[in-house]
């Protein structure tokens, strides 16, 4: 006995019947369950969004009425209080990930199939066919259907990161962006952070560039959260995105000899990620000495640990040095004797006034930065 999952317009209305009953399955309509989101017990939620977003082929499409039903319910599920219930979310939803690119893989295989033979059919029969059509037309929009829910599922997560909401809406969009980032749908990720099932050979039919400057921007505010948590996984969504693969030693780019030559899209967008690190840290650093909060201190600390990694790729690619805005995120070296400048700097003032270093120049940052 099979259990589907299908759409109210599928069921017989002159039999008054929500679930149908044949020999080979039952059909039960998506409305029903996805009601059943809202309910009261969490047990309940969990059943029902399980029943949603699993199936027994990971092929199988979703119905545009379960991809309507995540996005009424979805943002509250991932918004509960308890941790547990949020983890079990969150272990469903990295399987809808996983049948969405699967689906939406099969759909694109198929629609392209039924294109080819309604040309076919066109061009030999003189006709077109009914059936074919209406196929070809049920295909184009469930594939429009997966990807507008993607899209959605971005948009939404990014306004999850908003400094307003809730540690649980913050902690479950990077959690969930860190899933997304790992499922191979944005081409700027290297294929080393790939989870397993999308280093697979189901590839998703289509991208998106997830870590957008605004979405940067907001996962950056997060890497000084109070929450230390929140600042590791702030700090791994950016460590997935901006970094590309490591070139081999046949590999390196080598820098172009004409200097109008533009450089390949994926140094471009390192140079801009190093360029928006830089600038944060001078802004988390006026935060960190202003406020001497150890929370600070570990978020700056992180924001290094970020700058340096990006500086070893674009070492290791050849890349030219920037001028602007500072000289001394070139390279790793020099991104230590920066800081080992201002470790240094803070205790010649501490030997004139000890109190006003303590106060106003707090090493602690630097020397977690360093460690």
């Amino acid at each position: 006995m099979r259990l589907l999952i299908i759409p109210p317009n599928m069921i017989d209305h002159r039999l008054n019947k929500t679930i149908t009953m044949d020999r080979e399955a039952v059909c039960i309509p998506d409305a029903l369950l996805g009601r059943l989101l809202a309910h009261a017990s969490s047990l309940v939620r969990l059943s029902a969004l399980s029943l949603l977003t699993s199936s027994a082929s990971i092929t199988r499409p979703c119905t545009s009425g379960t991809l309507k039903c995540l996005e009424c319910h979805l943002p509250q599920l991932l918004a509960d209080t308890d941790a547990s219930f949020r983890s079990e979310v969150l272990g469903l939803l990295q399987q809808l990930i996983d049948r969405l690119r699967a689906a939406t893989a099969n759909l694109t295989k198929a629609l392209s199939k039924e294109q080819r033979v309604l040309a076919f059919t066109d061009k030999h029969n003189g006709s077109t066919n009914h059936e074919s059509s209406v196929e070809l037309s049920e295909s184009r929009l469930s594939l429009s259907a997966h990807k507008s829910f993607v899209s959605w599922l971005i948009d939404f997560l990014t306004t999850e990161l908003r400094p307003s909401a809730s540690y649980q809406r913050h902690i479950s969009a990077l959690r969930a962006l860190t899933m997304l980032l790992r499922s191979g749908l944005d081409p700027m990720v290297s294929h080393v952070h790939y989870s397993r099932q999308a280093q697979g050979q189901i590839k998703w039919p289509f991208k998106f560039n997830i870590l957008n400057t605004n979405l940067v921007r907001a996962v950056l505010d997060l890497v000084m959260d109070p929450f230390d948590d929140i600042r590791h996984a702030a700090a791994l969504v950016l460590r997935i995105g901006n970094q590309e693969d490591a070139p081999g030693s046949a590999d390196v780019c080598e820098l172009p000899q004409d200097p109008s030559r533009e450089m390949p899209s994926g140094t471009e967008a390192t140079v801009k990620a190093s360029a928006s690190l830089i600038t944060f840290i001078h802004r988390a650093e006026k935060v960190m000495l202003r406020s001497g909060r150890a929370d600070h201190a570990d978020g700056v600390a992180r924001a290094y640990e970020l700058l340096f990694e990006q500086a070893q790729w674009t070492l290791l690619q050849g890349q030219t040095a920037l001028s602007e805005p500072a000289p001394w995120w070139h390279t790793g070296l020099t991104i230590v004797e920066h800081l080992v400048t201002q470790l240094e700097d803070t205790t010649a003032v501490a030997r004139w006034n000890f109190s006003s270093a303590a106060a106003e120049l707090p090493m602690h940052g630097v020397l977690a930065s360093i460690r």
